[in-house]
């Protein structure tokens, strides 16, 4: 019961926290109309902002590696950043030139940390539908926060992420910290992985999300005449994306790499040859969300599911989101100083173009992934490469057992009851009793010892 509670109240945490950030610092609808209301350029405290969130990501990779340390950074830096920000209404405009990029940084420090609560509470098993949740629920913020703004005042909008802020603090406050990690039992010291290794993951974050930049700057200005349709629409296309990674397609969605760039050239293209219409917004925003979805869902679970498998998971996450954020900033800065007022077609070849770069990288980015991690379900295995490193044993597991039995079987050599495993895959006590069965049978064991014993996995 521990556990899932813990579980929750991560989920909650920091679906609020980011959902802050993307409300606010980061290319978020209410500093814009907080600074467009003081009649201020509005771009110019958005690229010192999304700038600061990046740095403080990368500042804040290197501040902790240990849960307890973790949670004390996540509370105080939150925390502050709560109390810089509610001084925003209040204080002379001409300080907020220092006050956004300020709490935009700190805020940045506590995104890295959360690798080490969620390293320990959260089975890794579950990471992906963790990651996907959190990306659900913030943007399910940032939704909120988008229609208040637009629609009914500024100021009220501001209160509202304000509130929630608050209430995540005091959510976090609440963590349990006596759990014992739900670490990966297949990976061993000797088999964790340098950050360098990762080096085309981190090229491909940052290649594609500058296209997410271009349409902050660009595209979305461009449909700005729909006020109404822009903010009760606009984060939806994303939040059905990553509902249906996670939840509906869950076999390998390699392919949905390739769609998700064939999605933004898509709304590149319906950009260009479409006006200002309801239905060219609709179709613009939706092929764009959803490739950003994908994505998001795609570089956040792998990170995730990864947290044992690197030398130093606070960086890891921190570095791979940090260009995330930077890419977002080229982008904008490429759309505000080359791209704004331009034709329409600069544009759709400014996006076409990091499309094919992004596409060129794909294989060889399933290339190197799939010789680093353990398992991932956006990646092809190339031929028999991850194959031949497997022992015999692992061979006749993979080839004896259907695909819910391995499941059964992973969390028998784990040591789990039978009643854990009924909880943790959902599934009747007498499925497993069966299933328990089938595996002694193919595996050819007699009991839970013996198999623990002759597959120490």
């Amino acid at each position: 019961m521990s556990g899932i509670k813990n579980k929750t109240l991560l989920i909650l945490c920091f679906s609020i926290f980011f959902g802050w950030v993307i409300s606010f610092p980061y290319e978020g609808p209410v500093m814009y109309a907080l600074v467009s209301a003081r009649g201020l350029d509005g771009a110019l405290f958005n690229n010192l902002s999304v700038f600061a969130l990046g740095s403080g990501l990368l500042f804040g990779s290197y501040l902790t590696s240990t849960t307890l340390r973790a949670k004390k950074v996540i509370l105080s830096v939150v925390s502050c950043t709560f109390v810089i920000s509610i001084f925003v209404p209040f204080i002379d405009v001409s300080y907020w030139n220092y006050l956004f990029p300020l709490m935009s940084f700190v805020m940045g420090i506590f995104i890295p940390n959360i690798v080490y609560p969620i390293k320990s509470f959260i089975s890794y098993r579950d990471r992906w539908d963790t990651a996907a949740d959190m990306l659900i629920g913030g943007a399910a913020v940032l939704l909120l926060a988008r229609i208040i703004t637009l629609n009914v005042k500024a100021g009220l909008a501001y209160i509202f992420i304000e509130t929630m802020l608050f209430f995540g603090i005091l959510l976090m406050t609440k963590l349990d910290l006596s759990e014992r990690p739900a670490a990966n039992p297949k990976i061993k010291d000797a088999q964790k992985v340098p950050l360098i290794d990762f080096w085309i993951f981190f090229l491909f974050i940052l290649i594609i999300t500058i296209n997410s930049g271009i349409m902050f700057s660009v595209i979305y200005p461009y449909f700005s005449n729909l006020s109404l349709l822009f903010s009760v629409y606009t984060d939806v296309p994303y939040i059905i994306s990553v509902y249906l990674m996670s939840r509906v397609f869950k076999e390998n969605k390699f392919h949905f790499l390739y769609l998700g760039l064939l999605l933004v050239a898509l709304s590149f293209v319906l950009f260009y040859y479409l006006g200002q219409t309801p239905m060219a917004f609709i179709l613009v925003s939706s092929a764009m969300l959803f490739a950003s979805g994908i994505y998001d869902f795609f570089w956040w679970g792998t990170m995730f599911e990864n947290i044992e498998l690197v030398k130093s998971p606070g960086p890891f996450l921190g570095i791979g989101l940090s260009l995330n954020v930077f890419g977002v900033w080229i982008g904008a800065r490429i759309g505000n100083t080359y791209l704004v007022g331009e034709a329409k077609h600069l544009v759709a070849i400014t996006g076409m173009l990091l499309v094919v770069i992004c596409l060129i990288i794909i294989l060889p980015l399933n290339l190197k992934l799939s010789r680093l991690l353990v398992h991932n379900r956006f990646l092809l295995v190339i031929g028999e490469k991850a194959g031949d490193k497997m022992s015999a044993a692992e061979k006749a597991v993979n080839k004896l057992l259907s695909n819910r039995e391995k499941e059964v079987f992973q969390l028998l050599i784990l040591g789990k009851h039978d009643k854990e495993i009924c909880a943790e895959l959902n599934i009747a006590k007498g499925t497993i009793k069966t299933h328990n069965r089938n595996i002694y049978k193919k595996l050819r064991v007699n009991s839970r010892i013996e198999l623990i014993h002759k597959y120490p996995f």
